[in-house]
């Protein structure tokens, strides 16, 4: 599996002036023109370009901490928080408490935010250029099946970059959604985009992205026919592979059904999601995590249970998040602390719970999260690059939350499916099933405690808790700060002034 050396090439290519900031691309000199009409001169420069956009979300700014196990899971208060614990990124160093307690006036956060949302925007944009140069060169030096996987990844990746800003900086849907928040950029023309409420960036943009995404994808995607292919195989085109690495056809279905979610469309969400419980070949190709080779097993076990993943995104630098972030034994002003004591006992509730026993290390009411911790590989297995594909694996999107919005989508309907969506997911952790007789409250307790289980070190707890605008308490809270109630002004995130300056 030569995964590794493959992406460290593309990233060389980038570097290299391939796929440069799209500043330098929307200034239109005649030098970037020339710049652009070399990169997309061939396939290749096309799949460079493409490559070069996700190497930019797998950045420290983006998911590579910010929007995952980092500042998103901070403001969720998934960690302990000592008054002074430090957050690195990059250059800046600042109290992480600040984070925690939603000090969205302090220059620091302020300026973590402003990066986020501007690396966001400017790839983006990088995404329109590449949509704009594709339709110049479709029936030319693309073909049909190029042209649409690349234009469907793209419109997919576009509509999930816009979400997650949505998630981030738009007001709790359920409260207003007419409320005016983000701005849908979908052309490549450097300007100021006007802001759209919420309501209409899901209706009016996200939703007509994903359903064009999906249109591109459905015959063309090798997803559909051969599965993820998280593997090389020489002389073979690799974009055509390692789907879970891109956003694939499966992915933009689980992402269409997020976003009618969190519009609290329950009718479509519950029909996207079914598209993915209910069809044997997305079990066949996405299986569940093998508990053979998880548990007991202390050389390369799946932590991510990368097998069930639609969507993630590869760093050759994954053991550094646990040793600087998580390492119990290695606790540093700058580290993430553990949940408080008991907190892990007390979420899971079940020591066979496979992610219990797999991603966490227990020593009496201490708590380490080992999800990220490196997979020991062999001399041989480096030099061949064939360790496992999971061995630098950071997951976005699970197949288990197809589970989780079909049962939250039929509990008030449907209890009894609502709670055999549920069940599956059950049985996959090692877990008992639910009680015949659960209630809808108590249903809907479980899918919010899954979600906090499932998805530890990857930022979505906040956006769930935000979705339901849920105090942190008890579960809800693994801090050490007490009960704090929801409200708009520590979910809804300040757009940065520098975007209101503008304005």
């Amino acid at each position: 599996m030569k995964l590794k050396k493959y992406l460290y090439t593309l990233v060389v290519l980038c570097t290299m002036g391939a796929f440069t900031g799209c500043s330098d691309w929307l200034d239109y000199t005649p030098k970037d023109k020339e710049t652009e009409d070399q990169t997309f001169s061939s396939k290749q420069g096309f799949y460079t370009a493409v490559n070069g956009v996700y190497n930019r979300i797998a950045d420290d700014v983006l998911y590579g901490q910010n929007l995952t196990y980092g500042m998103l899971d901070i403001m969720g208060r998934r960690y302990q928080i000592p008054s002074g614990l430090y957050y690195t990124i990059g250059s800046q160093r600042f109290y992480a408490s600040l984070i925690s307690g939603f000090s969205y006036s302090d220059e620091n956060f302020q300026a973590v935010i402003e990066n986020v949302w501007e690396e966001t925007y400017s790839t983006i944009l990088n995404i329109n250029v590449i949509l704009d140069n594709a339709d110049q060169k479709r029936g030319t030096l693309l073909t049909e099946s190029d042209y649409n996987l690349i234009r469907g990844d793209m419109l997919g990746l576009r509509a999930f970059l816009h979400f997650d800003m949505l998630r981030l900086f738009g007001p709790v849907y359920s409260r207003n959604p007419e409320q005016l928040c983000i701005a849908y950029n979908d052309s490549r023309t450097a300007q100021v985009y006007e802001q759209e409420t919420a309501r209409s960036i899901i209706y009016d943009h996200l939703i007509p992205d994903l359903d064009a995404a999906e249109e591109c994808l459905a015959e063309h995607d090798p997803v559909i026919t051969e599965g993820p292919l998280a593997s090389t195989i020489e002389d073979e085109d690799n974009y055509m592979r390692y789907r879970q690495l891109r956003m694939n056809y499966y992915a933009v279905i689980l992402l269409k059904a997020r976003v009618y979610l969190w519009a609290g469309d329950t009718a479509n969400a519950l029909a996207e999601a079914q598209r993915l419980t209910d069809d044997p070949q997305v079990g066949a190709w996405f299986p569940f995590v093998d508990s053979d080779r998880l548990l007991g097993n202390t050389v390369d076990p799946d932590r991510t249970f990368s097998t069930e993943c639609l969507f993630g995104f590869y760093d050759s630098g994954r053991n550094n998040i646990y040793t600087s972030f998580f390492d119990g034994a290695n606790l540093t002003a700058s580290a993430l602390y553990q949940p408080r004591n008991g907190y892990v006992s007390s979420l899971y509730n079940n020591t066979a719970d496979y992610r219990y026993r797999s991603q966490w290390t227990i020593s009496g009411s201490s708590n380490s999260l080992v999800k990220f911790n490196e997979i020991e590989v062999s001399e041989e297995e480096e030099e061949n690059n064939t360790y496992p594909f999971y061995t630098y694996f950071m997951p976005l999107m699970h197949l288990s939350e197809a589970y989780y919005i079909a049962a939250e989508c039929l509990r008030t309907t449907d209890i009894a499916k609502a709670r055999s969506y549920m069940d599956t997911i059950m049985a996959a952790r090692g877990r008992q099933a639910l009680a015949s007789d659960i209630s809808e409250a108590d249903l809907l307790t479980e899918i919010k405690l899954e979600y906090m289980r499932e998805m530890a070190g990857e930022g979505q707890v906040f956006y769930m808790l935000k979705r339901f605008f849920q105090a942190f308490s008890g579960n809800y809270d693994a801090s050490q700060t007490g009960s704090t109630s929801a409200s708009d002004a520590r979910y809804v995130v300040p757009l940065p002034e520098s975007e209101l300056i503008n304005r």
